[in-house]
């Protein structure tokens, strides 16, 4: 019986998550995997905050050419040139998006420091 409850609390409590947190929650996981790792640019909450939503959207437009060019002058410009270019980096993009557009200096939310 309490095998159940748990069940149905934990699948309710799943279930009424908004897809979009999901989203934002996996670019920030994928933010802190592939750039806050390489010393780029420390927490989550500093990185987010720099831009504005719009300018946040035109940086990540197509498939990452305004980010590389934001990166070529960085000490690990070509390992981050190479992410850029993986499937990884194209199929985790939108989550990426989700993360920064929600957080960013113009949004009313603010992400958990990290």
């Amino acid at each position: 019986m309490k095998k159940l409850i748990f069940t149905t609390v934990l699948l309710s409590t799943l279930f009424s998550l908004p897809l979009s947190a999901v989203h934002y929650f996996n670019g920030q996981k994928e933010y802190l995997k592939n750039c806050r790792s390489k010393d780029c640019h420390g927490g989550g909450s500093s990185f987010v905050s720099k831009y504005t939503i719009e300018r946040w959207t035109e940086i990540l437009q197509g498939k990452g050419e305004n980010l590389a060019a934001i990166h070529l002058k960085t000490k690990d410009a070509e390992e981050f040139l190479e992410y850029l270019k993986s499937e990884r980096y194209q199929k985790k993009l939108k989550y990426l998006r989700a993360f920064v557009v929600k957080f960013a200096k113009n949004s009313d939310s603010k992400p958990t420091p990290y």
